[in-house]
């Protein structure tokens, strides 16, 4: 199978694994982001696909692991719901929010005595979870500590930014508006996403050195190829509700912590200082 959903917690422990050793975010189960298919507008649907933006679309929600791989597809919600309904009304959101996902038992983060759960991280479209972290929201002003969370956590977010990216410049017909039925337009998004995980798996000319976002030797961020691309996949605006509770708050602060002393990283310190104030 090209994407097979992790269904143990063994499997989500090696894709945890994944992330601490190429992202340095130990715990982390995936990363998770929508983006609008962009379409002509479908028959019989009124507004419903009419987006924020203007446009008709459908929307793809997914799961990245750090390899750029998607672990979990969910397309078919309209384009004009927001609020918590796309996450909510999800398989995986549901699974999330409920507990379901086998997710490893909570255990001390690494050279620290810290319990922590295992999460998956989103930007600040999703809600703050306890199983799902997202970063400080840039409307605040920023503590040292915040930047560092919120940097550390966007070098773990990218990776399925960067999936969504090498997706629609590799598969050229998802950069212009779909006019096709319904199921033909979901037969188009589900095979371009299996086939996107056979291709970056197997072929080392689908995604070679430079097509995704790439971390020079003192850890810089360069953009990717795929970024001059004609990208007409859009961003989500918002997916979930900025409502969240104390454990999420407190998990939150603790993984900052974390991230700022025994998961600090060298060259972190020196990336946040050259970063424009907020």
């Amino acid at each position: 199978m090209e994407m097979p959903f992790p269904s143990t917690p063994a499997d989500w422990k090696k894709i945890s694994d994944d992330f601490e050793r190429r992202w340095q975010l130990p715990h982390c189960c995936g990363s998770i982001d929508g983006k609008h298919v962009v379409r002509e507008c479908p028959k019989n649907t009124g507004s419903l696909n009419y987006n924020y933006k203007g446009t008709f679309s459908t929307v793809l929600l997914a799961v990245s692991d750090a390899h750029y791989r998607f672990l979990m597809i969910d397309y078919g919600h309209f384009g004009s719901e927001s609020d918590g309904g796309i996450l909510r009304k999800s398989v995986f959101g549901q699974h999330l929010i409920n507990g379901k996902l086998t997710f490893p038992k909570a255990d001390a983060l690494p050279n620290s005595n810290t319990l922590f759960p295992y999460f998956i991280i989103g930007d600040e479209a999703f809600p703050l979870r306890h199983n799902l972290l997202r970063p400080y929201p840039r409307h605040s002003e920023f503590s040292h500590s915040e930047k560092i969370y919120n940097y550390r956590l966007s070098r773990g977010r990218r990776v399925v930014e960067n999936a969504f990216g090498i997706l629609a410049a590799r598969f050229r017909i998802l950069r212009r508006p779909l006019n096709y039925d319904d199921e033909s337009v979901k037969c188009m998004v589900l095979a371009s996403c299996v086939l996107h995980n056979m291709l970056i798996q197997k072929s080392a000319a689908y995604c070679p050195n430079g097509y995704a976002d790439y971390e020079d030797s003192d850890y810089n961020q360069n953009e990717g190829i795929w970024r001059s691309e004609n990208i007409t996949l859009e961003n989500l605006k918002k997916v979930g509700s900025n409502m969240y509770n104390k454990e999420a708050k407190s998990l939150r602060n603790i993984y900052k912590d974390y991230l700022c002393n025994e998961g600090a990283v060298p060259w972190q310190e020196k990336l946040i200082q050259s970063q424009p104030k907020v």
